[in-house]
């Protein structure tokens, strides 16, 4: 199908990348980002699949896609257009999600079926750890997200230094217009709900790129 896909700029000033060694070689006030409006491919409106990526230009993902929610039209968390393109996606190109339920038990969705209705059950783990959880992301999460991914870079996924995400992760909630107004427990309560979805997911770099955003050995 062909769809249009806009590429532009997210404002991530609410990052404070100067104070943190493993953000210092990344430091600016936006980042780069494209995205595909989902509902021609779900059946289901007020989604996108955003890509971000580690430089000014689309080459080069910092993690692989995820879903969100839309935009704001404007405030700091709007998305500054910078030019669109038709693009044509084939359903078998696009990532595939690992949801895990409460019992334990490992799921992926793929090829746009984003609903849990349509999740394939798996056997194990090892095939889809390497994919990005099944979650809706605000804008504050996307900033989560970038913060987290930088950090793995540096630390992998061992979590031995989670004060500094803690750190970062507050900050960024303190220049929110909602989740300023969140009380200690409650902010406390919503990081600790993104990193534990983030807990197995190695840095993006470190996935052969044949397994990238792919379910294996199925």
């Amino acid at each position: 199908m062909v769809l249009k896909k806009f590429f532009g700029y997210f404002s991530v000033k609410s990052i404070p990348f100067l104070e943190y060694s493993f953000l210092r070689g990344f430091q600016t006030e936006n980042i780069y980002c494209s995205y595909i409006e989902l509902e021609q491919i779900t059946g289901v409106g007020g989604t996108i699949l955003l890509s971000v990526y580690s430089s000014n230009t689309k080459h080069e993902k910092l993690f692989g896609d995820i879903i969100c929610y839309q935009f704001s039209k404007n405030g700091i968390d709007k998305f500054i257009v910078d030019f669109t393109e038709d693009v044509c996606i084939e359903r078998q190109d696009l990532p595939s999600f690992k949801y895990i339920s409460d019992n334990g038990t490992t799921f992926y969705m793929s090829e746009g079926r984003y609903l849990l209705m349509y999740a394939n059950k798996v056997q194990g783990r090892k095939s889809i750890n390497h994919l990005n959880y099944f979650f809706i992301h605000s804008a504050i999460h996307i900033r989560f997200k970038i913060v987290l991914e930088y950090y793995k870079r540096e630390y992998g996924i061992s979590w031995e230094d989670r004060e500094k995400l803690y750190d970062i992760m507050s900050e960024i909630m303190c220049q929110d217009k909602i989740t300023k107004l969140f009380s200690k427990e409650e902010k406390s309560e919503l990081i600790e709900d993104y990193l534990r979805i983030e807990s197995t997911t190695p840095p993006f770099k470190d996935i052969p790129e044949k397994d990238r955003e792919k379910v294996t050995n199925q």
